[in-house]
């Protein structure tokens, strides 16, 4: 059973989403209330943070200062918020955290354009030119991936891209609740609508889905890489609670991808919401953060 703390967080989250879904269009009213939240959540002391770019797209780099120079490890972290929402800033606390427990000395977040004044492709072009530049920059460097929500699906995207382009993937990638499938027809995403206190269907496709897809289908395979193919893909964790209404996106995808014979191991966390570590508001969090970070530092330099 969930924490008090994770059921009070819950809780709050099912207002939230009724008062969304009451209301039009909210991308500026999330966009003030994402980045305000964001950058409230404590950063860990030891981790330095400055204005970067690479490959033409503006980024936060995160120095760890507690990892030895020899160390030669970077995380990219791409962050969620439906296409729509969200920044390096709104996730750096979480992304430092998982940075500092897999043992990597920078966590880079690009900054990558949002919907709906940049829909697909946008997304994805800027963080493959990212990827590139910075491996370039850092040839004798592992480099591991990491994304929650649609950051999960832009970085199952990314590797897609890069394995096509017969290109360095990184050594390990982990997957937080991702958002696999904007066509919106998975069972759960219907199902789960109810039981999700943080998303629904509805939500999905009002606020985010549309504004990102525009007029590209919905099954195209980097705007919804769950109709990709998924061979030749990085060792993989996905974590997934089991109250979203995007659990069959983790499901569907660790089932395809093992019957393309990628190594990737899904979790489901019974009870939780969507992305939950990435809040911080219960121990839950903490333990998920841990178990991740520690999965990501097995990763072996090639």
């Amino acid at each position: 059973m969930p924490s008090i703390r994770a059921r009070l967080t819950m809780l709050f989250f099912s207002v939230q989403k009724n008062f969304l879904l009451s209301r039009g269009d909210n991308t500026r009213l999330m966009r003030r209330v994402t980045e305000f939240a964001g950058s409230r959540i404590r950063m860990p002391r030891n981790i330095r943070m400055e204005r970067s770019s690479a490959g033409g797209v503006t980024a936060a780099r995160l120095t760890n200062t507690h990892v030895s120079a020899k160390r030669q490890r970077i995380l990219v972290y791409l962050h969620g918020g439906g296409y729509v929402v969200g920044s390096p800033m709104t996730h750096r606390a979480f992304a430092a955290r998982l940075g500092q427990r897999a043992g990597a000395g920078e966590i880079w977040m690009p900054d990558y354009r949002l919907a709906p004044e940049h829909p697909f492709p946008a997304a994805v072009d800027d963080v493959v030119n990212f990827w590139r530049a910075l491996v370039k920059q850092n040839p004798k460097h592992e480099f591991i991936l990491a994304g929650e929500s649609a950051g999960g699906g832009l970085c199952v995207s990314l590797c897609i891209t890069l394995r096509e382009n017969q290109e360095p993937l990184p050594s390990r990638m982990y997957l937080l609740s991702p958002w696999l499938d904007l066509s919106l027809n998975s069972r759960t995403h219907t199902s789960q609508g109810k039981r999700d206190p943080f998303l629904n269907r509805a939500l999905l496709e009002k606020h985010f889905a549309r504004f990102y897809a525009g007029e590209t289908p919905r099954e195209h395979p980097l705007l919804s890489p769950l109709f990709a193919d998924l061979h030749g893909l990085p060792p993989t964790l996905v974590h997934v609670g089991s109250r979203e209404v995007l659990l069959d996106d983790s499901r569907q995808f660790a089932d395809k991808a093992r019957k393309q014979n990628v190594d990737v191991t899904l979790e489901i966390h019974t009870g939780l919401w969507h992305a939950w570590p990435v809040f911080q508001t219960a121990p839950e969090c903490t333990v998920t953060i841990r178990h991740a970070g520690e999965w990501l530092a097995k990763a072996n330099r090639k």
